[in-house]
């Protein structure tokens, strides 16, 4: 008998154990629908954003103690200084979600002691008339008004907001804190998955299909094969703020083999850059690709509201496409008040640039633009405050140039960014400096959009056809990007 009660005593014991290690993953929170989920690491943020340090913490303290009375204040106060009294986990990530077909944007914290929490809300209950904590399921709730709720349990802290909607969100956030792992966001597994290895101070899932709003669907969904579904189309995102620069990377992520198999078929539009087209000096803006023409006009021959589109003039337009194989740039050199300058330039098959020519001229005809002849393949015509030039250069490569104005030309050395070009599927740079000098003018005492005068330059580049690249450059390259885009916002107030 005692040795039955002994083995009974054990398994009793291993049960709890168990049991207390299988804790309740705050992100189930997260709805199965939600199109955007964004992670966020507020410990690494608030450090590289300098606002931990004692003379910033006293300036929180002081304008605590200025804005609350004083029970309160002397509360707050404490927990800037030792935010774990709050209740919250805040060295977990703290994610943000949207989901299109409600228009909800739903805030999640991990909570780490919920009587603390209670605590918090239980002082924040009376500073607001009308606020009202309520228990129900488990699940604690606040309405702060028709279009916010705030809701918690012992696992997580939600805050839910619908500016659209026109009931209460408390029985939606009672919802999501109790609902389980396969009504969640985690449901996802292998997406999800994906998406805990991402690392950065902000890490991001965007679901094509689950942000479009139901009203455009129809429409996005006619530019894509048919039994492609676009909740199966996702990009990764990380995020890190560094100095001098916020670097970004994405990455493609298909949930289903008819994803996997368009995104395949995608892959064979594009090809490595030459570099044949690099600019002089540093444009406002460039963007530069490789490209195989025909390959892409059969992939968009297939899908229904393309190819009903291009299906009148199918033999020109392919004729048109079929000769386009290699690098293919966009430049906008000059970007100043009233003037402007765009380039195009195309690289063509060896042996079908006329074949290419005729297909433009007949194209144009078809469409009533009158053209005139300027030359050996070179052709201009005007149109409403903008004059075209285009024709066959030395190389035989296509070109075509758009202005309004007679501009003069820049004779300066390229830009040491030209030298990443080569090899790139596809690389875009768009000098924002330029683009701050020209709005100058207009940005004298419009403190809001200060923070363009940080800025330098944008620069995105494509190695793979299933990742891409960014950087946002600051012309301060010696501090942390966030610590300049506080100083801005200090400079606000001031």
């Amino acid at each position: 008998m005692k040795k039955g009660l002994n083995a009974w005593l054990c398994i009793g014991a291993l049960l709890l154990i168990t049991s207390c290690g299988k804790e309740r993953d705050y992100r189930m929170a997260i709805p199965a629908d939600a199109g955007i989920v964004v992670g966020m690491n507020l410990e690494s943020i608030a450090e590289k954003a300098d606002v931990k340090g004692e003379e910033e913490q006293a300036k929180i303290e002081a304008f605590l103690k200025e804005n609350l009375d004083a029970s309160m204040s002397d509360y707050v106060v404490s927990l800037v200084r030792n935010p774990e009294e709050s209740g919250l986990d805040l060295s977990s990530s703290v994610y943000l979600y949207y989901t299109a077909s409600s228009e909800e944007i739903g805030f999640i914290v991990k909570v780490g002691d919920e009587e603390k929490v209670q605590t918090l809300f239980e002082k924040l209950n009376g500073q607001e008339e009308g606020w009202v904590l309520e228990s129900r399921k488990g699940v604690r709730t606040l309405s702060l008004d028709r279009q916010a709720a705030v809701a918690f349990d012992e696992s997580a802290l939600l805050l839910l907001v619908n500016a659209k909607t026109s009931t209460s969100l408390v029985e939606k956030s009672i919802a999501l804190l109790t609902q389980t792992e396969e009504q969640s966001f985690l449901s996802k597994k292998e997406l999800f998955k994906a998406f805990e290895t991402q690392n950065g101070d902000m890490t991001g899932v965007v679901s094509y299909g689950s942000i479009m709003p139901p009203q455009l669907m129809p429409m996005v969904k006619n530019s894509f094969p048919e039994n492609l579904d676009l909740s199966d189309i996702n990009l990764l995102l990380s995020l890190r703020f560094e100095q001098g620069k916020v670097a970004m990377q994405g990455e493609c992520f298909y949930t289903s083999e008819v994803a996997k198999e368009w995104a395949k078929k995608s892959e064979g539009i594009v090809m490595p850059q030459k570099g044949l087209f690099l600019p002089q000096g540093n444009p406002a803006f460039w963007m530069g690709l490789g490209l195989k023409g025909e390959k892409m006009f059969d992939m968009l021959m297939g899908y229904p509201q393309y190819a009903e589109q291009m299906k009148p003039m199918e033999p020109v337009l392919r004729k048109l496409f079929a000769a386009i194989e290699g690098d293919v740039a966009i430049s906008m050199p000059v970007m100043l008040s009233g003037e402007m300058k765009l380039n195009l330039n195309i690289e063509l098959k060896e042996g079908q640039e006329n074949d290419f020519m005729t297909a433009v001229s007949n194209l144009l005809q078809g469409l009533g633009v009158p053209v005139s002849a300027t030359g050996n393949q070179t052709y201009s015509m005007a149109l409403p405050g903008v004059n075209l030039t285009f024709g066959l250069d030395e190389e035989k490569h296509f070109y075509l140039t758009a202005q309004n104005a007679e501009l003069p030309v820049a004779d300066v050395a390229a830009g040491d960014w030209t030298k990443e070009v080569k090899g790139n599927l596809l690389y875009y740079r768009f000098d924002i400096k330029e683009f701050s000098n020209l709005l100058a003018p207009f940005m004298e005492g419009q403190k809001n959009i200060q923070y363009m005068s940080l800025l330098d330059y944008i620069c995105g580049k494509t190695k793979t056809p299933d990742s891409v690249d960014l950087e946002v450059v600051m012309k301060n390259q010696d501090e942390n990007v966030l610590k300049q885009m506080v100083d801005i916002v200090k400079s606000l107030d001031e």
